[in-house]
């Protein structure tokens, strides 16, 4: 499992943060976390993902520039009658544009876990089309590892 931080040409990192600190760290990306649960429309809670981080069922990616926390992902593999997947269960942050380059190494973790696929769920602007009384909540992406 990689618990190093990554450097891409920038000062910004990403590292997956081992289940015996998730609670020791949670206060640095805590309102990461809470801001993107936020739009789950009640799926996941902050302390639901604080949990299943620590049992090892979820696992917390934190993106930071020089020790800040500027963003956090949060993954799961799920298994499939035909193979693992990678979902991307929360992914947010200020100031994108500095760091989803360094998503890369969220999917490569994922094809060292021996997934076949990534998947996230986030919003889409089809209530432009639909109209005023459709809800925008959830829009599937995928990507094949």
């Amino acid at each position: 499992m990689m618990t190093k931080p990554l450097h891409i040409l920038s000062s910004v990192e990403i590292e997956i943060i081992p289940t015996d600190e998730v609670y020791s760290r949670w206060g640095n990306h805590s309102k990461f976390v809470e801001r993107a649960t936020k739009r789950s429309n009640g799926r996941y809670t902050p302390l639901g993902i604080l949990y299943a981080c620590i049992d090892g069922l979820m696992q917390l990616w934190v993106i930071s520039d020089e020790n800040v926390v500027c963003g956090v992902c949060v993954t799961e593999v799920n298994k499939h009658p035909g193979g693992l997947e990678l979902n991307i269960v929360l992914l947010g942050g200020d100031d994108a544009a500095r760091w989803k380059h360094l998503l890369i190494h969220i999917e490569e973790w994922g094809k060292e876990q021996g997934c076949k696929w990534a998947v996230a769920q986030g919003r889409r602007g089809l209530p432009l089309l639909l109209g005023d009384d459709w809800a925008e909540t959830q829009y599937i992406f995928e990507k094949e590892l």
